[in-house]
């Protein structure tokens, strides 16, 4: 069933803070091609998005069509689209409490009608979403890798230009501290090398490279849910007039399972997540909703190829290990402001597993 909405919830829902951070500093330079050496050369005048994943439904192939002719008016299109879809799911609802039809002869063909409206929004929210980050990204004059698939010649894989900077520049100084340390702990990234270092390459398996790409999307979304959480507390702290009607708003995303750190608590993001308990922590790195899941695991598929039993190795340079990986956290970073932008005009399903 689909929100109440104000203008301005919608007006707030669909500024699409682009950071872990509300205010980062971003820096916008020339939009260059993207490069896979070897294979393909990409440029933002290429009549294609580039992203792996491919949109399902009529709802998702509009808004990619409104992202490459008119973007300055996608987020419009994009709310108007939430808004039709809300509709029809409140229509299907509808159909399926109506109490004249519970001992009618058609009673089961108008549920099964229902479901399949229900499950025909559920694929139009996840393209919503999808769309929604993939607009981030073009705002960034950053395209997503493609699939591999299409990439690989002689099994080499390097992306050019690297777009580390715009893909940094989303982040706080201290998120982007976290991040680092995230890629310093990938065994096959080696940091604090030099240029001509970086360009060497590294024998990795493609199911390995999949497991990591996987994982730094979850590490972007945790780090955008625990940042949310971390000034949440800090207003909680330094606004006691509105300390209950607070908790009541913020009761889906706080569960309050912070502990102190040699006997003091550290008022920094590293020091919050820190000194998160271990129930909180899974609370945070796991998606809020089913539809944000899917997207996630269609869009890895998507990229690196739905057969888990591919083996084989790809040769990579160090450079283009944290290009990818970047790009991956920045991904779950998007995907959780687009997954509450969603949940303000639409419901989403509630993520139910472990």
């Amino acid at each position: 069933m689909g929100a109440t909405l104000c203008p301005a919830a919608l007006k707030s829902c669909f500024s699409f803070p682009s950071s872990v951070n509300p205010t980062p500093c971003r820096r916008i330079l020339p939009s260059g091609p993207l490069i896979i050496v070897a294979a393909r050369t990409f440029s933002d005048a290429d009549p294609c998005l580039l992203a792996p994943l491919e949109p399902r439904s009529p709802a998702g192939k509009f808004l990619n069509r409104v992202l490459l002719d008119d973007r300055k008016n996608f987020p419009f299109a994009a709310r108007k689209e939430l808004l039709r879809v809300a509709l029809r799911r409140e229509e299907a609802s509808s159909i399926k409490k109506n109490p004249n039809l519970k001992f009618s002869d058609e009673a089961f063909l108008y549920r099964r009608i229902a479901q399949l409206k229900e499950e025909e929004c559920r694929i139009e929210l996840e393209d919503v979403i999808y769309a929604l980050i993939l607009h981030k990204f073009l705002e960034m004059r950053v395209h997503l890798v493609p699939r591999l698939s299409q990439c690989l010649c002689n099994n080499r894989l390097e992306i050019l230009p690297r777009k580390d900077w715009e893909l940094e520049s989303i982040h706080s100084i201290e998120v982007l501290e976290m991040v680092r340390e995230h890629l310093n702990s990938t065994p096959c990234y080696r940091p604090n090398c030099t240029i001509k270092e970086s360009w060497n390459t590294t024998q990795i398996q493609r199911a390995h490279l999949h497991n990591l790409y996987h994982a730094s999307i979850f590490y972007g979304y945790f780090l955008k849910s625990a940042s949310f959480r971390h000034t949440l507390e800090s207003n909680l702290t330094t606004n006691h007039n509105t300390h209950h009607n607070l908790i009541r708003l913020i009761s889906n995303y706080i569960g309050f399972g912070r502990v102190k750190v040699m006997g003091r608590e550290d008022n920094s993001l590293k020091g919050y997540v820190m000194g998160l308990k271990q129930e909180t922590v899974e609370i945070c790195g796991r998606f809020r909703s089913m539809e944000a899941m899917d997207v996630v695991n269609r869009h890895c598929c998507a990229l690196f190829g739905e057969d888990k039993k591919d083996c084989g190795e790809v040769a990579i340079s160090f450079a283009s290990v944290k290009r990818l990986l970047l790009e991956a956290v920045a991904f779950g970073c998007f995907l959780w402001d687009a997954e509450t932008c969603v949940d303000c005009v639409c419901v989403l399903e509630d993520n139910t597993l472990l």
